[in-house]
């Protein structure tokens, strides 16, 4: 058997490698074709910073902003009904102080008429009289007065505001004005009385102070009586008088056991003692 000749050999090599070669080319280039493609887009994007982006941080923004209308809302519907709320508040307190004063004036005409003398009865009738007050020609009574002052005295406790302090003063000149229009009256003790709560309230120490003597004075047997005495205890430890205000709170506490003036005298008198 005759063996090929190491040329011709070589040359059926060449050739097979020729066509390897040839065979593979298109894939090379197919390969290079797409890679531009891919990097020409990642490229285009980082070079145009002008290109449209997806607009999601103005979704989320307006998103925020329509919450926030939201919540802007709903508080001002809250205000109102809060605004509402406090003028209901408003007009029940206002109703109710003066519900208060008028039981307050009650009260006050009845424990004056347990201690006054019994009227004389008469043996006619009452045809023919006419109602207190019901001609406004009528002189005004006592009591009228009277109304007429306490009507103006919505608290006798602390610093009044600005709009309390007219009615303070013309409360003060009403109640002054019955006490000399009645010396005698059946509410002169009140009326003195509540000149020194308003005084008091005013920061008219020895005004104050002078009246209160009057009442326990002038009237030692008034219901009124119990209340001054607790009041003067306060006068005069504001004066820093703390002797006297002790021996005006001890007589209190030892005169009227049980009352309501000497509970509030007890828990003073500890509390200045």
């Amino acid at each position: 058997m005759n063996t090929p000749p190491v040329s011709l050999l070589a040359s059926c090599f060449l050739l097979v490698a020729a066509a390897v070669a040839d065979a593979a080319a298109p894939v090379e280039e197919r390969s290079e074709a797409v890679q531009p493609r891919q990097g020409a887009a990642t490229t285009f994007r980082d070079i145009d910073p002008r290109a449209p982006r997806p607009r999601v941080e103005d979704a989320q923004e307006r998103a925020g902003l329509a919450a926030l209308y939201y919540r802007i809302q709903s508080l001002e519907e809250e205000v109102r009904g809060l605004t509402g709320l406090v003028e209901e508040l408003t007009w029940r307190v206002d109703r109710l102080a003066k519900e208060q004063r008028e039981r307050y004036i009650e009260i006050d005409s009845r424990l004056t008429d347990l201690r006054a003398p019994p009227a004389p009865v008469s043996a006619e009738s009452d045809e023919g009289l006419a109602t207190p007050g019901a001609d406004p020609n009528e002189p005004m009574t006592e009591e009228d007065a009277y109304r007429a002052a306490f009507e103006l005295v919505t608290t006798a406790q602390g610093q009044p505001t600005t709009e309390q302090l007219a009615g303070y003063q013309l409360a003060i000149a009403r109640f002054h004005a019955l006490v000399a229009d009645y010396p005698g009256g059946r509410y002169t003790p009140n009326a003195l009385y509540w000149v020194g709560e308003l005084q008091l309230a005013l920061e008219e120490l020895e005004l104050a102070r002078q009246a209160f003597v009057q009442v326990i004075t002038l009237y030692p047997e008034h219901a009124k009586v119990p209340d001054a005495l607790y009041k003067l205890g306060v006068v005069y430890h504001r004066l820093g008088d703390t002797g006297s205000a002790l021996t005006y709170l001890d007589r209190l506490i030892a005169e009227y056991q049980g009352s309501a003036a000497s509970s509030l005298a007890e828990a003073y008198a500890a509390e200045i003692r």
